[in-house]
């Protein structure tokens, strides 16, 4: 029995029979003479069935041409729902697979976009762009959980790997995990003291957990290492602002305002901005 679904069930009409049509299926110069002619819905009912057809040669291309001409008709949405459909009826498939998974990450859908490669790498374990794929699709999807679990084991093994080090940093910031944040924090910055921006990550850190005293440190540091750097000194300022330190604050944006180079506007404008905020704040006590 064939396993293709009825015609009927297909959201678009089959294209007629053209010369470049061989009896085995579709082919890619038959779905070329159909988007030459413009006739898109032709050529996206083609393209469906040559993402489900098993000697079709260049599925890749056939995925990237079938959603182009899904989006141009404003159908995208109708052909993510046709192609599971074909997946269904060859869950075997993992490039047809891989397609609607591309499908529902044009709309954004990112569970979907994950519960599809988690399948796929449980399938393929040792497939490291699956791996990578799936982790990318966690932090997309808010799945914060998810990157940690994926990335902790990573860390653990090879400490000195900045890249994934670095993306459980942010699961762990993101999902509120302060105590494990601060602790990888502290193990990154043992090794690379000197690194200012690894210490302003870290304090941006410590004020997304309201630690900002410990913040405000932190940005001094920074600061001390990157002298240049004014976003540091901006951000200091305004850590003591956010700790009503109203004294403290007015003294880093005036240095912010002497000490912003002329190429760096906007960081004076900050400076005025919130000296004149604190100003007004300052009088409003003494009322």
């Amino acid at each position: 029995a064939s396993l293709n679904p009825p015609q009927a069930e297909c959201c678009f009409p089959a294209p007629p029979v053209l010369p470049a049509q061989s009896l085995t299926g579709v082919t890619r110069e038959a779905i070329d003479q159909y988007i030459a002619q413009g006739d898109d819905a032709a050529a996206q009912a083609a393209l469906l069935e040559a993402l489900a057809q098993d000697n079709f040669p260049d599925k890749d291309w056939a995925g990237k041409q079938y959603f182009a001409v899904a989006e141009r008709r404003g159908v995208l949405a109708a052909a993510v729902v046709d192609l599971e459909q074909k997946a269904a009826m060859s869950p075997a498939d993992d490039v047809l697979q891989l397609n609607v998974a591309e499908g529902h990450a044009r709309m954004k859908n990112w569970d979907k976009v994950v519960g599809i490669y988690e399948n796929l790498s449980r399938k393929h374990p040792n497939d490291s762009v699956l791996s990578s794929r799936l982790k990318n699709f966690y932090m997309l999807s808010g799945n914060y959980e998810g990157v940690i679990r994926a990335y902790e084991p990573v860390v653990r093994d090879n400490p000195d790997d900045i890249e994934a080090s670095d993306a459980l940093l942010n699961a762990y910031t993101k999902a509120g995990k302060s105590a494990q944040a601060i602790e990888l924090f502290k193990a990154r910055l043992e090794k690379a003291p000197g690194s200012a921006g690894l210490r302003g990550r870290y304090a941006q850190a410590l004020m997304d957990f309201g630690r900002l005293e410990e913040a405000a440190a932190q940005w001094q540091k920074a600061f001390e290492l990157d002298p240049k750097n004014m976003f540091f000194k901006q951000k200091l300022g305004e850590t003591y602002l956010a700790l009503e330190n109203y004294g403290q604050a007015k003294k880093e944006f005036q240095e912010l305002d002497r000490k912003a180079p002329d190429n760096q506007p906007w960081f004076r404008n900050v400076a005025s901005g919130q000296l004149q905020a604190i100003e007004e704040k300052t009088r409003s006590k003494k009322r």
